[in-house]
């Protein structure tokens, strides 16, 4: 697709300045989005996920979810597949579940045809209308240890990646034009997309933990929602996600 051409040669440009640093994770290759990008681009509604970076977890030793032979990838079209096969070969979806259960109220789903029978992980899952894909916000690379014990160990080194991860995601957005983005990432990720959206608080129901919250702006031609998370996106209980996908679509 040329329509990723340019963006593909910054994130290129960006691993490669980076890919020798211990913190990087080994044998990893830089995530510009989780998904099949044509399932994506055909959807009715179109519905992109955010946290902040891909997590060490992807690149486990002893199975394969990308294809992170740089000799095999020696073109932008072998990478887009590696990412848009991602949720039929062994995807995290211990993780991923945070949002798909609540996806799957929106009449979308990460997944195709099928899911995954040996994830370990059982719900009333179905195949959906509508195919998302996942993006990080913070950094396209997958480090290790995590992004918060990072930073937290290395400050300065904030302001550099994020800046860069902010700058290559406004540029993916500009790409997927998404009619819905649903962020679960610390707080000060809400800036990270910009410092002047204004922000309405969504009431949720008084039986909700108050600790749960639910934010909504406009961005660029996004409704953009913003869902607390605690250590794995979204914070609420599985059985309050039907109800929280009503006041999604209720204000989409």
């Amino acid at each position: 697709m040329k329509i990723f051409d340019d963006i593909l040669d910054e994130l290129w440009t960006h691993f490669n300045n980076y890919k020798d640093e211990e913190w990087v994770t080994k044998d990893s290759i830089p995530i510009l989005f989780f998904g099949n990008i044509n399932k994506y681009l055909e959807s009715p509604t179109k519905i992109i996920t955010v946290a902040k970076n891909p997590s060490h977890n992807e690149f486990p030793d002893k199975i394969k979810r990308f294809e992170t032979d740089l000799n095999l990838l020696n073109n932008n079209e072998k990478y887009l597949n590696t990412l848009s096969q991602y949720f039929k070969q062994n995807p995290l979806t211990e993780w991923f579940n945070s949002f798909e259960k609540l996806l799957q109220y929106l009449n979308a789903s990460y997944y195709e045809d099928n899911y995954p029978s040996n994830s370990g992980n059982t719900f009333d899952w179905k195949p959906k209308e509508n195919i998302v894909l996942h993006t990080d916000i913070c950094s396209p690379l997958s480090t290790n240890p995590t992004w918060s014990l990072l930073l937290k160990n290395n400050p300065n080194l904030k302001s550099e990646l994020s800046k860069a991860g902010a700058l290559l995601w406004h540029k993916l957005i500009q790409i997927l034009k998404p009619d819905i983005i649903l962020l679960s990432a610390a707080s000060y990720t809400r800036e990270m997309v910009s410092k002047d959206l204004t922000w309405e608080n969504l009431i949720l129901p008084n039986e909700f933990k108050k600790k749960h919250e639910l934010k909504l702006s406009n961005f660029k031609e996004s409704k953009l929602f913003w869902i607390s998370p605690l250590i794995k996106p979204i914070s609420f209980k599985d059985e309050d996600k039907s109800i929280l996908a009503e006041i999604i679509k209720k204000h989409s």
